[in-house]
């Protein structure tokens, strides 16, 4: 039996958890609960048409109510929505709903079943873009069904208060105050019950709130019978019934009233900060990624301590030659604490200033300045992370003491070369990583045990394969090599740690040991956003979307300028396509010149039905990034699917022809047979993608681009060849 669960967010629960997928679809969720609130009388088509699907054509409309149907009782195992007519309801005995339970314990009487239903507002936060009649149904509906909790929780406190139970009566007449602050009645019947209960002063605060309410947000005065009470509550005329009146709490002397507390005391969990980037004030551009390598290095260093939460540097860098106030930037990246400094390279000398500073308040916690040789700069670096650890009261384990204080290599021209590397290689661009490598290279001719140079190549040769630069088999050879290069000259190093984890997803399908990576990269490097968002993409891969949804927050919430598209593929990829569509969306309204975001903001508009705004947007997408062949050919895809078939056949050839003068990835060429619905074309291809590791193709069973192969035999050949979980090879159909 499946349940629809319409208070709160709207969704599916079946008796493996959520369904997800396009039935799932915000408008498919409409229509079920617009049948659900009719109850068994139903529905017409015509009029779940006009409010679901207003905008489209009439063919279009009955052909989207058409698949709507087919959908939904193809992921319920059945007809749950049955035809009476030109009618249609739903089959109780297939689907339940909360609102029916919901006016059932109504008819019973049963107040406590009634708020527990009634957990949140009935379609919570739900919209479809121009269904303005639909909104004006939600708005009616949920405006009933308030009522009815409205009505149990009265029932609920006033029997509480014949029983004596003021305690709960607090609680059942809060509840109310919380669902209609405006309620005078209510907020009088609240400070009563808080007086009887012996919390007066508890009493005389809540009323003074919902007397500013009213006046500032209504511009009206509180309810008289109300005020009176009050009034007599300050001059203790109506004394609480059998108890002293409660007395105000008292402040710690020499406290000033109004003082704002530290808010890390008494806190608990990591301690935010961010390190902006440090001011270059050498002028030439090397200096320049000398000082971006400082900034990345502090971050870094600072990441591998638990007790703080370290923003990273995709965020920060995006606040280089700021003009904003320390306050604004603060409030940008979500943390309170701010490191920022400069850099002055001269010779074999360097001259860091850090300033560490309180963001809202702007006042100096903690400042140093350093004037040493080049050969110190690990030093300055080690002591930066320690001084800012004891200034925030981070307790440091002895481990991570240790891993503090561990040099990564000892020729500082190599780590100049590394830093001009990772300079090249963080442009992401086929260009840049190649750069990259032969920075990186250099810098392992000079120190062959520069661990994090063998993680720099194997990053960059990594990214290379997995976007079909490269061919995957040779790419993710050579990333292989120098990731185990790095972890034998270091084993306590999160970076070896999260690019051997990602190697064990793209190159060797070992599932279990990318997880035991990801995992001890962030014992060794708790704010390291990166692994975070790997570690997202391997869950979505295996099916374990709830998992990677909450990895890619995790790894926002670190790095919150970036990773929206990861976030909003992981969104789409659990069927949960309109937070992914207001993801994807902040995500280029931020950046428009993000390829990566406009593609997965194309693919959000498609899985909700909105084929000609994610049309536009792939294009955008694949005319943004001329040179690759991921977003055309994607492109292509969407171009079959919406039946522009021409189109399609137009973008293939291209990509044909690309793969006669040069390498295309095998996994690329499927997505357009796919949307072509040539099966058999697109399975070659996924197979040859298999075998010479092409592209993304871990990822191919928990991509909602290749749901169309999921019923077919050769596709289950593939993933059992790819070692994807039993548990989730049963769910593909």
């Amino acid at each position: 039996m499946y349940r629809l669960k319409l208070f709160g967010r709207a969704s599916i629960e079946g008796p493996e958890g959520p369904v997800i997928g396009r039935a799932a679809q915000r408008r498919r969720l409409a229509l079920l609960a617009l049948l659900a609130t009719a109850r068994d009388q139903g529905l017409t088509r015509d009029k779940l048409i006009g409010l679901v699907w207003p905008e489209s054509a009439p063919d279009r409309a009955r052909h989207l109510l058409s698949d709507s149907i087919y959908r939904v009782n193809r992921a319920l195992g059945g007809d749950a929505l049955v035809a009476a007519g030109d009618g249609l309801r739903i089959d109780p005995q297939r689907l339940s709903a909360d609102v029916w339970e919901l006016r059932s314990a109504v008819d019973e009487q049963d107040w406590r079943r009634v708020v527990e239903l009634h957990a949140a507002p009935f379609l919570d936060g739900f919209f479809l873009t121009g269904a303005d009649e639909l909104e004006r149904w939600v708005d009616r509906e949920r405006e009933l069904l308030a009522r009815y909790r409205a009505r149990a929780l009265e029932e609920l406190a006033g029997a509480a208060e014949a029983g004596d139970a003021t305690g709960e009566a607090v609680r059942w007449w809060r509840l109310l105050t919380e669902q209609d602050p405006y309620s005078s009645r209510a907020a009088l019947r609240l400070v009563r019950a808080l007086d009887r209960n012996g919390e007066r002063a508890e009493a005389l605060h809540h009323a003074h709130l919902h007397e500013a309410r009213l006046r500032e947000e209504l511009g009206l005065e509180p309810d008289a019978d109300l005020r009176a009470f009050v009034d007599g509550l300050r001059s203790d005329a109506v004394p609480a019934a059998g108890r002293p009146a409660a007395s105000e709490p008292e402040l710690p002397q020499g406290s000033p009233q109004g003082a704002v507390p530290d808010p890390s005391a008494g806190a608990s969990g990591p301690r935010p900060i961010a390190v902006l980037p440090f001011v270059n004030l050498g002028g030439d551009p090397e200096s320049e990624a000398f000082a971006d390598g400082i900034t990345e290095d502090v971050i870094a260093q600072l990441s591998k301590i638990g007790a703080l939460a370290v923003t990273a540097r995709a965020s920060v860098m995006r606040f280089k030659d700021h003009r904003e106030s320390t306050r604004d930037i603060g409030a940008a990246l979500g943390v309170a604490t701010l490191l920022g400094g400069s850099v002055r390279r001269s010779g074999d000398r360097v001259r860091i200033v850090t300033q560490l500073v309180d963001s809202d308040t702007g006042r100096c916690l903690w400042a140093e300045t350093y004037d040493r040789g080049l050969s110190d700069v690990f030093a300055i670096q080690t002591d930066v992370a320690l001084q800012i650890a004891a200034a925030l009261n981070a307790r440091l384990s002895g481990d991570e003491r240790t891993r503090l204080r561990r040099e990564p290599t000892r020729d500082v021209g190599a780590y100049q070369l590394y830093l001009q590397g990772r300079h090249w290689t963080l442009r992401y661009t086929e260009d840049g990583l190649r750069q990259g490598i032969r920075y990186y290279e250099r810098a392992l001719a000079r120190d062959p045990n520069f661990a994090l140079a063998h993680v720099g190549v194997a990053m960059a040769y990594e990214e290379l394969g997995e976007t079909g630069v490269l061919a995957g088999e040779d790419a993710y050879r050579r990333a292989n090599d120098a990731a185990l290069a790095a972890y034998a000259i270091d084993p306590e190093l999160a970076e070896a740690h999260c690019i051997l984890g990602q190697l064990a997803v793209a190159y060797a399908f070992d599932w279990e040991n990318a997880e035991r990576e990801f995992r001890r990269a962030l014992e060794l490097s708790p704010s390291h956003a990166a692994t975070y968002d790997l570690f997202g993409r391997m869950c979505s891969a295996i099916g374990r979307h709830d998992e990677a949804v909450a990895m890619q927050r995790r790894a926002q919430a670190l790095d919150p300028l970036d990773h929206r598209a990861d976030l909003a593929t992981a969104l789409l990829r659990a069927g949960r396509y309109e937070e992914a569509l207001e993801e994807a969306t902040r995500a280029v309204e931020f950046d428009p010149s993000y390829a990566r975001g406009w593609a997965t903001l194309g693919w959000a508009h498609i899985l909700n039905d909105q084929y000609d705004e994610g049309l536009a947007e792939l294009e955008r997408a694949a005319a943004m990034t001329p040179d690759a062949t991921q977003w055309f050919a994607q492109l292509g895809q969407a171009y079959g699917m919406a039946g522009r078939v021409d189109r399609a056949r137009e973008v293939l050839g291209r990509l044909q022809e690309r793969a006669r003068e040069g390498f295309v990835s095998p996994y690329h060429l499927a997505y357009v047979y796919t949307g072509l619905g040539e099966h058999g074309a697109a399975m070659d291809c996924l197979e040859r993608a298999c075998r010479d590791r092409g592209g993304a193709v871990y990822g191919m069973a928990g991509s909602f681009l290749f749901e169309a192969l999921h019923g077919n035999p050769r596709f289950h050949t593939l993933a059992r060849r790819m070692n994807l979980p039993a548990s989730f090879r049963r769910t593909l159909g």
